[in-house]
């Protein structure tokens, strides 16, 4: 099984808000594909990386 983080961890891990972090999800931009479970809520596997725009900026 997958391990998997909620957004608020992975905003916290890139240094995102929340809202990105979900809009990543339900757009698909993350590099694994997230999914949500039975309470509606993202789940996001654990080595998912944001969008490369952000991922760069964040390196920089």
């Amino acid at each position: 099984m997958v391990k998997t983080i909620s957004t608020k961890e992975f905003a916290k891990k890139f240094n995102c808000s929340e809202s990105s972090a979900r809009k990543y999800c339900k757009e698909n931009l993350l590099t694994v594909k997230a999914f949500k479970d039975s309470s509606n809520k993202w789940c996001i596997p654990e080595n998912a990386e944001p969008p490369i725009s952000l991922h760069n900026a964040k390196k920089q």
